[in-house]
């Protein structure tokens, strides 16, 4: 530690002479400095750490002299607590190299990072007082970033670009902002998978582009807004659970694109035109393009696609196209809306035999293997070959229903444009047994109307068949823990439709927050929870800085609870709502107000 006040202390390393450091080494109080006459002269290795504290101006490693002279290597650590960049240099020159593994770390209170032209390798901030601001249009390269603490506005300009080769990690209560004042690109091109993690405020601006561009992928852990551009340049980007909204998507291949593996759709803004959706599966590109018409510029569309049926389900399934994509809306839309389907089939065996058409009456449909093309049952789709073993199913709607899901159907239009035929669906636990209320809101006669049951709210199977007419039915055989329920009814034309799924919990205490519907909210969304007992709760809506905005008491009944949400007055981004019983049961889901 070289801490002295009254005098300033250098150590340079002589000309043909090396610094090897493994400890850990300060500066503090005074413009100390540490200097090597030739490039690599001193080495700071894992585990050391270097510390500019407070007191320590300027730039630590000199302003002058020979190029590249101090070396982090990999596991070493550089923290900034006061001065000037350690770079020294104008850029491209520096003093300093960071090695992959390395770690700088800047805590410099009200003050900017230099990052236009320079080379990093793992970056972190932890910042206080006024936010930092990058700026520049010379490429900044970084491994992974994370902002730990303060606000950092990466406002970097201009091509060719700026490079996160890592994760991109922004922790709680702390703002990671791109926001240029003109157009700047940063690309995530790492050569491993990337993931971005925001448990804080992450936010993409206007003239920001967000490029993927890294074959190995990347992973979304939590939500994320892109008010501008992303660009699928190369490989995917997987989003899992979490809903991604754009303003605007380029590229979009079957080596780049979109994939909707969970519960989390993708979200493009302001629809007007006919654009891509470039979205899939974990194997497979299955993007649909939806064209807005004379509809008003502010409709969004939400849109995934899943796996439908499997082998045990459907003969020759290797060939089958087995696909389900879910689209909803933000609002109803006024015009016609135009809607393709993009699939991969096997030109060789299916061309010549390749569909049959259905009626014009536009439901959702099943694709089903007939020998070695496909049927299409009750679609009224056109369908045509695209190019390559690419396929597309398109059709015009000139009226939009609804935004309903009905999973496990193949080329889903009834996720659009059909009404549900089953609208209620009530669960009450009474004693040991499962009490199922359910509607029909038509006079519809149905060739089966199926019970379903899961433990785990994905997978269901079916526990009973009932008569058309039967709307009650008692499950006396209850699995431990939260069991969900669901009715799938099949019409005469082997249409399938599934009521919302209700949940009751056999225990003596707990509740679970089943849903909140839909999964971007606009104004108001219905919230599903399942509760052990009749109990009271209390529900808060957070932002992601964990600010409360609103709180709201419930009376739970023992079984299956719905209350309507009213989140106009929020401001667009991630909240969180919780749930705390009278008990002390906490319970607590994310989700996006757009």
């Amino acid at each position: 530690n070289i801490n002295v006040l009254t005098n300033t202390t250098t150590i340079a390393v002589a000309t043909g002479a090396t610094g090897s450091i493994t400890g850990n080494m300060s500066f503090s109080n005074a413009a100390h400095r540490l200097d090597a006459a030739d490039a690599s002269g001193i080495t700071f290795n894992s585990p050391s750490v270097f510390t500019q504290g407070t007191g320590c101006t300027g730039s630590v490693f000199t302003a002058s002299g020979t190029d590249n002279a101090i070396v982090f290597a990999s596991g070493s650590t550089f923290n900034q607590l006061d001065g000037a960049n350690p770079f020294a240099k104008p850029q491209p020159a520096s003093k300093v190299v960071f090695n992959a593994g390395s770690l700088f770390h800047f805590q410099v209170p009200s003050s900017d990072p230099s990052f236009s032209g320079r080379t990093y390798a793992d970056f972190q901030f932890s910042g206080s007082g006024t936010p930092s601001l990058t700026t520049g249009a010379n490429s900044v390269s970084i491994d992974n970033l994370t902002i730990s603490t303060g606000t950092l506005n990466f406002n970097m300009t201009a091509a060719p670009g700026h490079s996160i080769k890592g994760n991109i990690n922004v922790a709680l209560g702390a703002t990671l902002n791109f926001a240029p004042a003109s157009a700047g690109t940063v690309s995530l091109s790492g050569s491993a998978v990337q993931t971005i993690t925001n448990n804080g405020t992450l936010s993409f601006g206007a003239n920001h582009t967000l490029a993927i561009n890294n074959a190995s992928g990347v992973t979304l852990n939590s939500s994320v807004i892109i008010t501008n551009v992303l660009a699928m340049n190369s490989g995917n980007l997987i989003i899992g659970n979490n809903d991604l909204i754009a303003g605007s998507i380029t590229g979009g291949t079957p080596t780049s694109y979109i994939v909707t593996n969970g519960n989390g759709r993708l979200t493009r803004q302001n629809v007007n035109t006919l654009v891509l959706f470039p979205i899939g599966t974990t194997t497979t590109f299955n993007p649909l393009t939806i064209g807005n018409g004379t509809n008003p510029s502010t409709l969004n569309y939400s849109v995934k696609v899943d796996v439908g049926f499997t082998a045990a389900i459907i003969a020759n399934a290797n060939l089958a196209i087995n696909r389900t994509w879910y689209v909803t809306s933000s609002a109803t839309p006024t015009g016609s809306v135009n809607i393709g389907f993009y699939y991969t089939g096997t030109p060789a065996t299916d061309a010549g035999s390749l569909f049959s058409v259905a009626p014009a009456t536009v439901d959702h449909g099943i694709f089903l293997p007939l020998g070695y093309g496909w049927n299409v049952n009750q679609t009224g789709l056109t369908q045509v070959p695209f190019g390559g073993s690419m396929y597309v199913a398109s059709t015009t709607v000139s009226s939009f229903l609804g935004t309903f899901d009905f999973p496990m159907v193949i080329g889903n239009l009834g996720a659009i444009l059909s009404t549900p035929r089953l609208v209620e669906l009530s669960a009450q636990k009474i004693n040991n047994t499962a009490q199922l209320n359910w509607t029909n809101n038509t006079n519809t006669l149905f060739k089966e109307v199926l019970i379903e049951r899961s433990a785990t709210g994905r997978s269901f199977e079916t526990i009973t068949t009932v008569s058309n007419n039967t709307l009650t039915y008692t499950d006396n055989k209850l699995l431990a823990g939260t069991n969900y329920y669901r009715i799938k009814v099949i019409d005469i034309n082997g249409r399938i439709s599934y009521s919302a799924i209700a949940a009751i919990i056999n225990s003596n205490n707990g509740f679970d927050i089943v849903s909140l519907m839909p999964n971007i909210v606009t104004t108001t969304a219905q919230l599903n929870i399942a509760a052990a007992k009749k109990t009271k709760l209390n529900i808060s809506i957070a932002d992601v800085t964990g600010r409360t905005i609103t709180k709201q008491l419930y009376s739970l009944i023992a079984g299956s609870n719905r209350f309507d949400v009213n989140v106009a007055h929020l401001s667009a981004g991630v909240y969180y709502i919780t749930g705390v019983t009278t008990e002390g049961d906490i319970k607590t889901l994310r989700f996006v107000k757009q």
